[in-house]
């Protein structure tokens, strides 16, 4: 009986593991820390001498990578300092000094980093995205 009990047990573990890696093609994709890829919400941008910021609501502009086809899709639902909403081509390029620019549409827009679920961007005045 005792045989029987354990036999059971292992196959009632051994079906809820293949049901636990069930593949589901249907789920939004989770973006890695760290990564340029995905959706970011602008979410305050100023600086320089005066140290203003204004502060953007969550989704009033975004900026979405592809960094497979290395676009960018930007939309603004108000007037803002970056470019109009519209899809552009983009690319990264780090200098002598390991800074890491990003040239939008051929066009400088800053040097950037990520800091977990953060982009700052910087071209003077700083931009804060949040994923």
């Amino acid at each position: 009986m005792k045989k029987i009990v354990c036999a059971a047990i292992l196959v009632a573990i051994t079906l809820f593991g293949f049901v636990g890696c069930a593949d589901n093609e249907d789920e939004v994709p989770v973006y890695k820390k760290n990564s340029l890829n995905g959706k970011w919400h602008l979410a305050s941008y100023g600086g320089g001498f005066g140290g203003q910021f204004t502060n953007y609501k969550r989704g009033l502009v975004t900026w979405t990578f592809d960094t497979i086809n290395n676009t960018v899709a930007i939309r603004s639902k108000r007037d803002y300092f970056g470019p109009l909403s519209g899809t552009y081509p983009y690319g990264i390029q780090r200098t002598e000094q390991s800074d890491i620019v990003l040239h939008l549409n051929d066009s400088v827009r800053g040097i950037f980093g990520i800091n977990d679920d953060e982009l700052i961007m910087s071209n003077g005045l700083l931009a804060i995205f949040k994923r």
